[in-house]
């Protein structure tokens, strides 16, 4: 899976299968997820959360300063062993 930038609002995210960074300054990206098992495949922006999904290790809603605000993993979420795709449908839902 080939890495990507994706515009979220005020700043982009860099998405790469080991690592998600936020890039709010030019020529520096900020770490925000690191989990190199996780696979993460798919970033969305809803206007005022980042949502990130992985193939292996589920869904996370990260606000603008990088924090963890809602994860889900497991449970109501199926298997993703052939992709996985997150669209933000408006302030909150994805």
């Amino acid at each position: 899976d080939e890495p990507d930038l994706v515009p979220c609002g005020p700043f982009d995210v860099y998405r790469s299968s080991g690592a998600v960074a936020f890039h709010r300054t030019p020529g520096v990206l900020d770490e925000v997820l690191v989990d190199p098992a996780a696979d993460f495949r798919a970033v969305s922006w809803d206007g005022g959360h980042v949502w990130v999904a992985s193939l292996n290790k589920g869904l996370w809603v990260l606000n603008p300063a990088g924090e963890t605000v809602a994860r889900v993993e497991g449970g109501p979420l199926p298997p993703a062993d052939r992709g996985v795709v997150v669209r933000a449908v408006g302030p909150g839902r994805a």
